[in-house]
């Protein structure tokens, strides 16, 4: 185990241009960190104790609990990956803020935190993610940095055309043995293990470099009902290990279709995989070899929209009880489409219904939908093309939509939207404990001014609730991150720079 000094870190995908010169000012192209010396501390300035609340206190509103079973192989529901379960519905039990009274935190990583797990001795564990390699954090809930591992250096993330890759490390999962199954840029897959006085060792090391050809990378991982890890390459590889932790055997398929999200695994067995093409029903068959059971096109018009890292379907599919999957397609304006997920034979693959969100020209989501009794939520990126499109008081199309699916009749809906809050690229977090959702927004400023903002909206209505800044300049932008939400109320953000703890004041 290595207690490093860090470097630094983006998530989903890739970011654009303007951010390897933001990359390359604060952590160097190189490898070497200037932050070294503040690594683990809260100083970014202006966003450290009480904060201003513009809106009013909330008072909780119960959702009724999701129908999502807990994973056999995966941390519990909430604290085991980005889109909080296996399900991926970014629908969480835990309270958040509810804006009586909030405090800021923050913590400089020297890299951005994306995916935010919590052990279950209370430690938060994520990854830090530079433009050479990953460093896997753990902190306690007040981001004390208790631990760190660096992954080994390798090929430097930024591409000729300026984007930084965050394949690698982006999308990480919590395991039900306190293990982190990381994805690194050197091909292979680390089990990193958090003890329970924060410090970490590596558990097991897999190695896949020969079954990625010349530019491919490691994307995203995540187990299936009968622990098997699997995982895909931005390529459009998809594998399966089994017996992870002992003989490791692997198997491949190739789709030969670009990967630029991550997958959900069901409780039947099945994965459900998005592609720049298509939407895949995959399941091992008796060799352990990664199979389609059912493959269905969606509709795209080929062009990539500012605001979305490829041309294809901008959400992590996201499985609806236990018959549905939900993602977006790649039109023009972007449609929430649902399928029936089961197998072939029983109609898996159908498509139950399709809406459009967003005005035509200006639509645009690259974010997981959450959902939670018969609602999806989805939100406008248009526009952001990187961070540098939120510099100089910019911001990007505002708007996020809830769409009401009739589980009776296999009909949706655009049940409200709301057009005032601009989240450039944020993963919207639902609190089933609360009824509040949550989002990191940036309004326009006509003087410049780059603040950033945790808004919370009411899950039911739409309807903003409360606005808290948390931090000023790009280096707070949320980036393609996600929300964690604790037991203690609260709310976790990986930032360009860190992580951001908001919670009320108590």
């Amino acid at each position: 185990m290595t207690i490093s000094t860090s470097r630094r870190r983006m998530r989903s995908v890739t970011i654009s241009v303007a951010v390897a010169g933001l990359v390359a000012a604060t952590v160097g192209v190189a490898g070497a960190n200037p932050l070294a010396d503040s690594y683990g501390k809260a100083q970014i300035p202006g966003t450290n104790g009480a904060a201003v609340v513009v809106g009013s206190p909330w008072r909780p509103k119960p959702i009724p609990p999701q129908n999502v079973p807990q994973h056999p192989y995966l941390a519990p529901n909430g604290k085991s990956n980005i889109h909080v379960d296996a399900y991926q519905t970014d629908a969480s039990s835990f309270p958040g803020p509810t804006g009586r009274g909030v405090s800021v935190k923050t913590v400089n990583l020297g890299g951005q935190s994306g995916t935010i797990t919590q052990d279950s001795y209370g430690h938060l564990v994520t990854t830090a993610i530079t433009p050479t390699h990953t460093i896997v954090v753990v902190m306690d809930r007040m981001l004390n940095v208790l631990s760190t591992h660096d992954l080994p250096l390798a090929l430097n993330r930024i591409a000729p055309n300026g984007e930084v890759s965050v394949s690698g490390g982006g999308y990480f999962y919590l395991d039900n043995a306190n293990r982190a199954i990381v994805p690194s840029l050197d091909g292979k897959i680390y089990a990193i293990q958090v003890h329970p006085n924060g410090t970490n060792s590596v558990a097991k090391t897999v190695d896949l470099s020969n079954h990625l050809q010349a530019g491919d990378q490691l994307h995203s991982a995540l187990p299936d009902w009968a622990g098997r890890v699997w995982f895909t390459t931005g390529h459009g590889k998809v594998g399966a290990i089994s017996d992870f932790f002992r003989a490791a055997h692997v198997m491949v398929a190739d789709l030969h279709e670009p990967i630029k999200k991550s997958f959900t695994a069901d409780s039947d067995g099945s994965m459900s995989i998005v592609t720049d093409k298509a939407i895949y029903r995959m399941q091992a068959d008796a060799g352990g070899t990664p199979a389609v059971n059912w493959r269905t096109v969606y509709p795209n018009d080929g062009i990539r929209k500012p605001g979305k890292l490829s041309a294809g379907a901008g959400s992590t599919p996201t499985l609806i009880e236990d018959k549905w999957v939900a993602t977006t397609d790649n039109g023009d304006p972007t449609s929430v489409v649902v399928y029936r997920r089961g197998p072939k034979s029983t109609g898996g693959g159908t498509q139950v219904c399709r809406v459009p969100v967003f005005p035509t020209g200006a639509s645009a989501d690259f974010q997981s939908l959450t959902y939670a009794d018969g609602q999806i939520l989805a939100e406008n990126n248009y526009g952001y093309s990187g961070p540098q499109a939120t510099i100089g008081g910019r911001t990007t199309v505002p708007g996020l939509a809830a769409i009401s699916f009739d589980r009776s009749t296999e009909t949706c809906r655009v049940k409200w939207v709301n057009n005032t809050v601009s989240s450039p690229s944020a993963i919207p977090r639902l609190s089933l404990a609360n009824g509040l959702v949550y989002t990191a927004s940036k309004p326009r400023r006509t003087n410049g001014a780059d603040e950033w903002f945790l808004t919370a909206l009411d899950w039911r209505t739409g309807r903003t609730v409360y606005e808290v800044k948390y931090g000023d300049g790009p280096l707070l932008n949320n980036n393609f991150a996600g929300f964690n939400l604790t037991p203690d109320g609260a709310a976790y953000m990986g930032v360009l720079s860190g992580v951001v703890r908001i919670d009320d004041t108590h």
